[in-house]
């Protein structure tokens, strides 16, 4: 058994140092490929390369992976990984050039750990700038002035990364080159075009240079980095403009240098103009440019009596302009103007313009014609008389403030000396105003100006003019019209009517004579008692007897005839009772109210006993104007057989068959005893029952009791009718003062609420007070429900 046991030792032993040695022999095994690899990438661009790293041993293993170099611009992915035996895995390096690097080979280690053992790959990169600019079509040679376009190509190398190139310019040429695009964002991999030009007049003839250059600019910054290209540009500008100066209508020049050398410049002399003198003359200068492009021409003179339309001349390429020079010679003879063409491209031309002035024309003109005519009268006629003191011509003839006025003919030709009339013509109707007509006469060489002043009249005009009117039946009412002369002249009219009643007549409707800017006024009245309330239209014409078809004017209204009832009624008020004691007086006082549309004379009627009569002194008629009020009085003595009797006493008012009434009850009483009643009575409160009806306080009292309404700031005082009734319109929510009084009784005042009426919306509305009725209704159905429940149950009990 020991034996065994040893064996068994032995053998186990011996297995253990196998197992340990063969660990050592392939434990952590690491293998990297490729060892080592040349890339090529640019500025600010990322180079990918692949490695693979593998467990060539018997073991798993964690391995770590890392990169190093001349700069810190790598990354590796994974940096760490678990291999089991023969396992493989890629292993990338991103290698990232800094926006700010300087093109040029850089090195850098990848390097793959196990627990034991590292393995290594080189790698060498070369760094050139991304970008790669060409150009198409440059300009070999150039005109100064003369602007040249061409484009460049930017190409981005990258293989990553989006660029944004800046174009810039080097070079003597460079103050003459723009782009397009001062920027232009490039994708990796893509190309782009953009556009330069050169102005070749902010260059001297010669050979020039420019360097374009593209520059990526560090997006977080905006500062140029290192990727960058440039190409340089070799062009000639050549002086190849060339303009020229000429008068308009002048024979082909020839040349001409006067004694001191003319300007230093060659000098072309047409043969003398002739102008007017004192006149305005217009000398044509045309200037051309005979260049390849676009110029501007500043042109100038010597004179300081010749005006330049302008000076500063935009001329196209191969084209003319045309500028006026006006001038005003003062003297006869001979003058000599010397007009100067400069190029802004170093060009410089002038010419000399002899100038002969002459006494070539004179013009006369004058207007006879109307100082003031009426303008509704036909039309007017005026005379210009043209007379032409200078050479022969023709002239035109014109009214530039008036374009009413007609020429019989607008040009007349005049021989020297000669002289015409022309006639003119002013339409009727035209506004009556005063003007003045100004004539010029033109032609080439001369000219003339006449002004006259004259008035068109509005000798004949009229208006008629009225407003609605009301009336009463059974009145001489009369309405006013009124006729007004607006002519200037002295007129007489006549009214015609169109369309009125039977019962309405006009006095003076013929022949009546009116001064200027004066009225006359006209009464149509009612006549009749006939005319039947309601409303009437009436349409009238006023027409001038110097000339009605033209001259008139009409006028349409309405008149309403209002009842009689509407327009004499009054109103009497009386006390309601008094007292009278026998075989003395008393009196009653009486005041009549005229609720009519007009004053109304009222006569009063008394139905009384005999012993009551108006007091002596006193009118039994009232005259009352409109809305006026007016007093009398009556006196009463009963005999001693009338104490214990009542009797009623009425006054009746009576206008045009408009009777108003009024009553009262008089008790005769015993001596002493009529102040004694009127004291109990005045103790009184007089009665106010008060409700709301809408937007409505309903008041009710005794007939004619004043009745006031006051609510802070809105006051209001009314009088109760007949009836003793009033309806009073409520403005405002609130508490109202209401206060009566009534002579003979003490005042009684009212504190009324007056609330915002409901308005009816189609649903029923509840009250508190409805509410709380619904209530108790519920409580007794509820108690009258119980009731009849404990007597059921009594019963089956």
């Amino acid at each position: 058994m020991n034996k065994n046991f040893s064996t068994v030792l032995a053998f186990l032993a011996t297995a253990l140092l196998f197992a340990t040695a063969s660990g050592f022999v392939s434990a952590a095994a690491i293998t990297l490929t490729p060892a080592s690899v040349e890339e090529t990438t640019c500025i600010c661009d990322t180079q990918i390369t692949k490695f693979i790293a593998s467990n060539p041993g018997d073991v798993e293993d964690n391995y770590l992976f890392s990169i190093a170099g001349t700069e810190t611009w790598g990354v590796i992915a994974p940096f760490n990984a678990v291999l089991k035996p023969s396992d493989a895995i890629d292993v990338y390096s991103f290698i990232t050039p800094s926006c700010f690097a300087v093109p040029g080979t850089y090195f850098f280690t990848v390097t793959g750990k196990s627990t034991t053992e590292e393995a290594k790959s080189a790698v060498t990169l070369r760094v050139n700038p991304c970008v790669k600019i060409t150009a198409k079509n440059t300009p070999k040679t150039m005109c100064t002035g003369e602007k040249t376009g061409f484009q460049i190509e930017l190409h981005n190398s990258g293989k990553t990364t989006s660029k944004n190139y800046s174009i810039l310019f080097d070079g003597e040429a460079a103050p003459a080159a723009t782009s397009s695009d001062k920027e232009v964002w490039v994708a990796a991999g893509e190309t782009k075009t953009a556009s330069v030009f050169i102005d070749s007049a902010r260059l001297k003839p010669g050979v020039h240079k420019l360097i374009v250059k593209a520059v990526a600019l560090y997006p977080p910054t905006g500062q140029p980095t290192g990727d960058a290209d440039s190409i340089e540009i070799v062009f000639e500008t050549r002086a190849c403009q060339d303009i020229g100066i000429e008068i308009e209508g002048m024979p082909s020049p020839i040349p001409y240098t006067n004694a001191s050398g003319g300007m230093g410049i060659d000098l072309i002399v047409p043969e003398a103009f002739d102008a007017c003198i004192k006149q305005k003359n217009i000398a044509r200068v045309k200037i051309t440019n005979y260049g390849k492009t676009s110029d501007v021409v500043t042109l100038s003179t010597n004179a300081t009596q010749v005006t330049l339309e302008k000076t500063s001349i935009p001329v196209p390429a191969n084209s003319s302009v045309f500028v006026n020079a006006e001038f005003k010679p003062e003297e006869l003879g001979r003058m000599d103007f010397v007009f100067k063409a400069r190029s802004t491209l170093g060009v410089e031309k002038s010419i000399l313009l002899p100038v002969e002035a002459t006494e070539c024309a004179g013009l006369l003109l004058r207007v006879e014609g109307p100082k003031e005519f009426c303008s509704e009268y036909g039309s007017r006629e005026f005379k210009a008389i043209v007379k032409n003191v200078g050479r022969p011509g023709s002239f035109e003839l014109r009214a530039p403030n008036l374009p009413f006025i007609q020429f019989a003919e607008h040009y007349v030709t005049l021989n020297t000396g000669e002289e015409k009339q022309v006639s003119l013509e002013i339409p009727a109707y035209v506004s009556p105003e005063n003007y003045t007509l100004t004539i010029r006469a033109v032609s080439p060489n001369a000219s003339a100006k006449n002004y006259t002043r004259f008035e068109a009249l509005d000798c004949f005009n009229v208006r008629l003019t009225a407003s609605d009117s009301e009336v009463c039946q059974c009145s001489d009412q009369a309405f006013p019209f009124e006729v007004i002369n607006l002519g200037v002249r002295p007129d007489s009219y006549f009214i015609a009517t169109k369309e009125s009643p039977d019962w309405i007549e006009f006095n003076e409707t013929q022949n009546f004579t009116i001064q200027p800017s004066l009225k006359k006024t006209l009464f149509p009245k009612v006549t009749s008692c006939g005319a039947q309330p309601g409303t009437y239209r009436l349409e009238y014409a006023v027409k001038s007897n110097t000339d009605s078809t033209n001259v008139w004017d009409r006028v349409c209204m309405n008149v309403t005839v209002r009842t009689r009832e509407d327009c004499y009624r009054a109103r009497v008020t009386l006390p309601d009772e008094e007292y009278a004691e026998p075989n003395a007086n008393t009196t009653i006082a009486v005041r009549v109210l005229n609720n009519g549309l007009e004053e109304n004379v009222y006569s009063l009627r008394l139905e009384a006993p005999e012993w009551v009569n108006f007091t002596p002194g006193v009118s039994d008629y009232l005259r009352i104007p409109k809305t006026g009020e007016r007093a009398t009085q009556l006196t009463a003595n009963p005999p001693a057989s009338e104490v214990g009797k009542s009797f009623i006493i009425k006054i009746s008012a009576v206008s045009r068959g408009i009777s108003s009434n009024s009553e009262m009850i008089l008790r005769v009483v015993a001596l002493g005893e009529a102040q004694k009643l009127r004291e109990e009575k005045k103790a009184l409160p007089l009665p106010a029952d008060v409700k709301q009806e809408g937007t409505f306080i309903i008041v009710r009292t005794l007939p004619d009791a004043s009745v006031s309404f006051n609510a802070g700031n809105s006051v209001a005082e009314t009088q109760a009718d007949s009836s003793g009734s009033v309806k009073f319109a409520a403005n405002q929510t609130g508490v109202w003062t209401i206060t009566i009084k009534k002579q003979g009784y003490s005042d009684t005042s009212v504190l009324f609420e007056f609330k915002q009426p409901q308005k009816y919306t189609g649903a029923f509305t509840l009250d508190a007070t409805t509410i709380a009725y619904g209530l108790v209704l519920l409580v007794v159905a509820a108690l009258v429900l119980y009731g009849v429940y404990l007597l059921s149950n009594r019963k089956k009990n």
